[in-house]
């Protein structure tokens, strides 16, 4: 290869690698900007708490046994805490997760349509649930939108109420799982860019408050 050309490939790689590097750390200053305006605590690098780690969370479990997340952000309310996250391989799944503090949760894994019948949660010893409460608004709908797995069907047709099946039909594929009264949640591919990040922490306390009613 030409000396020169491969001179010139090596300094557009630097530039690129530059121009990365200051677009990332602008990134990262937005975001932690967002979250002190809206009152949360932000870290820029941590570990996925231990206390999480232990649930075995599905989506977590795919990205292997790194522990590392981005721009952390975190707060703690009445009811719930509220944990939001980037983790994974480039570019960075955000994830969301909400601890109750006095609710209690049957496990559960609901994914949209598409997405959960591709998956097999036989080795969770999950089951598919059909949502069956005679009193059940939208039941069609929500069967045609989501698809629900767990162990406890009775515990899981009292959760999934008309009032929070009716929310769940307003969301735009997010995916849930639920261990121990803790909820992850997450819409697949979708980062904490600096055009949503004001949308985030709203939405994490509305998916909150709408598993308390």
């Amino acid at each position: 290869m030409n000396f020169t050309l491969l001179a010139a490939i090596i300094a557009l790689m630097a530039i690129f690698y530059i121009l990365n590097m200051v677009s990332n750390k602008k990134r990262t200053k937005n975001i932690e900007n967002k979250a002190h305006q809206a009152g949360f605590d932000y870290i820029s690098k941590s570990v996925i708490p231990s206390k999480y780690r232990k649930l075995r969370f599905k989506a977590l479990k795919h990205e292997g046994l790194q522990t590392k997340a981005k721009n952390m952000i975190h707060d703690e309310f009445e009811r719930f805490k509220i944990l939001i996250f980037e983790y994974g391989k480039m570019p960075n799944q955000a994830f969301f997760i909400i601890e109750f503090t006095n609710k209690i949760l049957p496990d559960f894994n609901l994914y949209p349509n598409k997405l959960g019948k591709k998956l097999n949660l036989s080795i969770f010893r999950y089951k598919k649930i059909n949502l069956t409460s005679k009193n059940l608004v939208r039941q069609d709908q929500f069967g045609e939108r989501f698809v629900l797995y767990g162990e406890d069907e009775s515990e899981l047709n009292n959760l999934f109420g008309t009032d929070l099946v009716s929310y769940l039909l307003t969301t735009d594929n997010l995916s849930f799982e639920c261990r121990n009264s803790t909820l992850l949640f997450y819409r697949d591919g979708a980062t904490l860019d600096v055009d949503n990040i004001s949308k985030a922490i709203p939405l994490a306390k509305e998916v909150a408050d709408s598993f308390l009613k």
